[in-house]
């Protein structure tokens, strides 16, 4: 059985994947801090920010549980996987505070993104 995860991979991550290395090169990551990756997918951004840093940690969100079981199957070492929306994370204290914040498609998903920010 086909998973939407590998759907993704096959035709989202493909057009993301190279996007991401220039991404990640653009944000410039030294020393510690948190990362928060708005609507991970299957954690391309999580992963790579881990393995070209060592000292930042990622907390990785998406509202799709599959795209994100990818992510937790694999257990990345420091990235924190949650099912969540933008909503979860802007209207509670409890995922804390982060010294940058990546989305490269998801806000495309969002229907009302004035009144979700």
């Amino acid at each position: 059985m086909v998973e939407a995860a590998d759907h993704y991979d096959m035709y989202v991550a493909r057009f993301i994947d190279p996007m991401t290395d220039v991404l990640v090169d653009s944000l410039a990551l030294a020393g510690p801090g948190r990362l928060l990756d708005h609507g991970t997918g299957t954690g391309a951004v999580a992963r790579c920010v881990v393995a070209r840093t060592s000292a930042v940690s990622v907390v990785a969100f998406d509202p799709n549980r599959s795209l994100l079981s990818r992510l937790l199957r694999d257990d990345v070492e420091r990235v924190d996987a949650r099912l969540g929306t933008i909503s979860d994370v802007l209207r509670s204290d409890e995922w804390g505070s982060f010294d940058c914040v990546t989305s490269q498609l998801a806000l495309s998903f969002v229907d009302d993104v004035h009144r979700e920010l």
